[in-house]
């Protein structure tokens, strides 16, 4: 069984999309530059909350340090309250 297609009638959707595309140029020109701004806008924001976070980080690792110190300077008076308190025995 041989079937006719008709290729002008059966494609004719495709020809109306071509021809809006033609009239929607501009429209579609706006769309990809308001992406492509949206895009820059994004990749500005992940660079903006990168640098806070490294800066948090940086501030964070500051105050273990500082904690670290105050730490063993702590331990280090136990000792010789430790000692001392020998001594005094």
């Amino acid at each position: 069984m041989e079937y006719h297609i008709d290729f002008y009638k059966h494609f004719a959707w495709l020809r109306k999309e071509n021809l809006s595309s033609n009239n929607n140029t501009e429209t579609h020109q706006e769309r990809l530059s308001r992406l492509e701004g949206d895009k820059e806008s994004l990749i500005l924001q992940e660079l903006v909350h990168r640098t806070s976070l490294e800066k948090q980080k940086l501030n964070l690792m500051g105050e273990v340090s500082y904690l670290k110190l105050k730490l063993a300077d702590m331990e280090g008076k136990q000792v010789l309250g430790a000692e001392r308190q020998h001594k005094a025995e």
